[in-house]
């Protein structure tokens, strides 16, 4: 029997993987805890969360580290001592039972989001400052500047940020990064906090700070103001301030904290509008309010990583206002937040195990207080009951109000319901009239959407006929063109004539030089001409095909005991046997996944096979080279290829204009060094493609071809 305390139980249940290296180093430091870990969905939803969490999960977890996830009852974690939040706020938790009803320590994240969040306020301010929206449109338009026309911005009239002042609303660990950030720009800094800061003890920062950050003392503001009231409030935003950033915590005393009044103070009534950003949450900002200041100018221009309600509507105005920029709640996403987000708790557990005060404890007590010296200014209001954690206050008022909002959401249900009743019974009163309307607009839809997408991507009606030909003038691959255009890039159009001289097309080239791509856009230019759309095409004459038969790209299916060749070679077999002469073919680097001879001959027997048998339209790729020399005597067989132009200094470019040919050098180094792989590594194989080359007594291409063709009597023999 063993002897000694139980180890005590953390349990890391979070929304995201949690590195090895992090798991590693917590088991190293702490061998005394038990440590597991679960990964969950993001998500808000708590009963959702709890059918990814059993019950009996949270019975022996003593130290809970979590975003979202909480046991349902206190009951079912009847050993649990600490609770720290992934998150620098607690709202998530304050109205769960640990919260309200326990005096379970509860510790946050604050201090950790500083750095990538006063990076994001930067950046966002410097956008509106220097007007970076217009130039980025520049840019997209191709255009080096133009004069600013009526209703834009002057991306000329740029003012820098030497000796203008920021107001920071909330100066936590956030706001002093901030604060840092504007002062090393030249600006000055005033700060505001819910509570008085007049001692050098208390403007320092007592939480978790990330090396070489903050303002660990308190020194950078000029001057500080605090409370909660509205006339505190308007105090300091009348401190002629030029950009505020909002990073107050959200509670019961800060929605709707900024609202028109305030920003009318903050602007000295429209006189000096300002730059305001919130980073906090959204309901702290009067949204429909700030709109409306946006648009009236009382307020110079906006940047929210976070809105009221999230996600943001698709409709609401907020989006199209060239003075907002909006990002999705993103602000404090970065790739060292998991990293420092486990320091953070390391030195909690650290802390814990000396008897020493943890770091960010979530005090439960302010907003009780908060209540309290209210409720006392109001007339009539008396407490009924007290809890360690809530207090209860018995106002007539109140209970009246509460009992007509009660009567008004009944009546509201009521109402709802006989609405949907009505519209219910209408509904299948004319569902055959609806049916029938759906499958016109139905009808409609697709003939309005093709028509559009012809007009914009410039696309031509097919001509379909009854032969065997596929002619295609200037063809383009219908997303990859689209692709190229967004990024400003040209795509090259290619011609293909398959099927009246020619039945087949053997392709050569480049890695990544488009062979894939041009197979898949005449199967497509097929399909969509087919489907009665118009293609991406100069001109396209199509004969109708009975079936279009792919074996492109690469994949195995272990749970069916399949290798990647296995699965070649069932899809290259369906096609051999299914194949018709109206058929349409296209066959990538088909006998890749095995020794080159035999690549090469499962290759060459179905070139053979689809020539002679199938007799239908083929385009095949392959790196095999050899198979243009075994097929140099094929009836009605071209061979095309794409190129890499190469400069004297050693730079190339691909070439993806198809011309008639064979190219025998597949230039996979280029294609490594591009990956990154390491030049050692391509230097060793740079000097074995040389050893290759030289034994074989050919250039590129050519290394077992001699072999091959000296073979091809046999193969030809076995394939017909």
């Amino acid at each position: 029997m063993g002897g000694g305390p139980a180890k005590e139980h953390v349990l890391c249940i979070l929304p995201y993987p949690i590195p090895t290296s992090i798991k590693t180093e917590l088991h190293k430091r702490f061998p005394n805890l038990n440590i597991t870990y679960k990964e969950v969905s993001f998500t808000t939803d708590a009963e959702a969360l709890r059918k990814e969490v059993s019950t009996a999960t949270w019975h022996d977890v003593t130290i809970l580290y979590t975003l979202f996830s909480f046991p349902e009852k206190l009951s079912d974690a009847p050993n649990l001592r600490l609770v720290q939040l992934a998150s620098a706020g607690s709202n998530q938790i304050q109205k769960h039972p640990i919260f309200t009803s326990s005096d379970i320590t509860i510790t946050t994240n604050s201090g950790i989001h500083g750095p990538q969040i006063a990076e994001w306020c930067v950046m966002t301010a410097l956008i509106q400052s220097h007007r970076y929206n217009t130039l980025h449109d520049l840019q997209k338009e191709h255009r080096w500047g133009k004069p600013a026309e009526k209703g834009e911005y002057d991306y000329h009239s740029v003012r820098d940020m030497v000796g203008r002042r920021l107001g920071v609303l909330g100066y936590g660990s956030i706001g002093r990064q901030v604060g840092r950030m504007a002062k090393a720009m030249g600006m000055d800094v005033v700060a505001f906090t819910a509570t008085p800061k007049d001692t050098p003890e208390k403007k320092k920062d007592a939480g978790f700070i990330v090396p070489g950050t903050g303002d660990a003392n308190g020194d950078i503001p000029s001057a500080w103001y605090s409370g909660l009231d509205k006339e505190s409030l308007h105090h300091f935003l009348k401190q002629d301030i030029d950009w505020l950033v909002v990073s107050v915590p959200l509670t019961e005393q800060t929605k709707h904290f900024l609202s028109t009044a305030e920003f009318k103070a903050l602007s000295q009534d429209g006189k000096k509008p300002a730059f305001i950003q919130n980073i906090a949450r959204g309901p702290i900002i009067d949204q429909p309010a700030l709109i409306e200041a946006l648009k009236d100018g009382t307020i110079a221009a906006a940047a929210l990583d976070v809105t009221d309600p999230e996600p943001l509507p698709k409709d609401s105005e907020l989006w199209d206002m060239p003075n907002v920029t909006i990002t999705p709640h993103v602000s404090g996403v970065g790739s060292s937040y998991a990293e420092r987000s486990f320091e953070l708790f390391k030195t909690n557990l650290e802390r814990r195990e000396k008897g020493e005060r943890l770091l960010n404890v979530v005090r439960r007590d302010r907003g009780s207080r908060d209540a309290q010296r209210t409720l006392a200014k109001v007339e009539g209001a008396r407490s009924i009951a007290t809890s360690k954690s809530t207090q209860t206050f018995y106002l007539s008022d109140w209970t009246h109000l509460g009992v007509r909002v009660d009567d008004s959401k009944l009546r509201i249900r009521t109402e709802e319901e006989r609405v949907f009743s009505k519209l219910r019974a209408q509904v299948i009163e004319n569902l055959m009239k609806l049916r029938r309307n759906a499958a016109v607009l139905d009808e409609l839809d697709v003939a309005c959407s093709s028509a559009t997408v012809s007009k914009e991507r410039n696309l031509v009606r097919p001509i379909l006929n009854e032969s065997t030909s596929h002619n295609i003038v200037g063809g383009r691959h219908p997303t990859v063109d689209v692709g190229l255009k967004e990024q400003g890039r040209p795509f090259t159009a290619n011609d293909c004539a398959v099927g009246d001289h020619e039945k087949t097309y053997l392709i050569t080239g480049a890695n990544m030089a488009g062979k894939s791509t041009y197979l898949r856009q005449n199967a497509l230019i097929t399909i969509l001409a087919q489907t009665g759309c118009f293609v991406p095409a100069d001109y396209a004459a199509i004969g109708l095909v009975d079936k279009i038969f792919s074996r492109v790209g690469s994949a195995d299916n272990l749970y069916q005991d399949q290798s990647t060749f296995m699965v070649e070679m069932l899809e290259t077999a369906e096609i051999l046997k299914q194949a018709t002469p109206r058929s349409f073919v296209i066959m990538d680097e088909v006998g890749r996944g095995t020794t080159p001879e035999d690549g090469i001959a499962v290759g060459y027997a179905a070139l053979h096979h689809l020539q002679y048998v199938n007799q239908c339209r083929t385009l095949f790729a392959t790196h095999f080279h050899a198979l243009a020399d075994m097929t140099r005597d094929f009836e009605g067989l071209g061979c095309f290829c794409t190129d890499v132009a190469e400069e004297a200094d050693g730079t190339w470019a691909y070439v993806h204009r198809l011309r008639r040919g064979v190219n025998r050098e597949s230039h996979a180094l280029k294609v490594a060094r591009l990956a990154g792989m390491p030049e050692s590594a391509i230097a060793v194989a740079g000097e074995v493609l040389a050893d290759l080359h030289r034994a074989s007594g050919g250039g590129p291409g050519r290394t077992s071809a001699r072999a091959d063709i000296e073979n091809l009597g046999r193969l030809r023999a076995a394939a017909g």
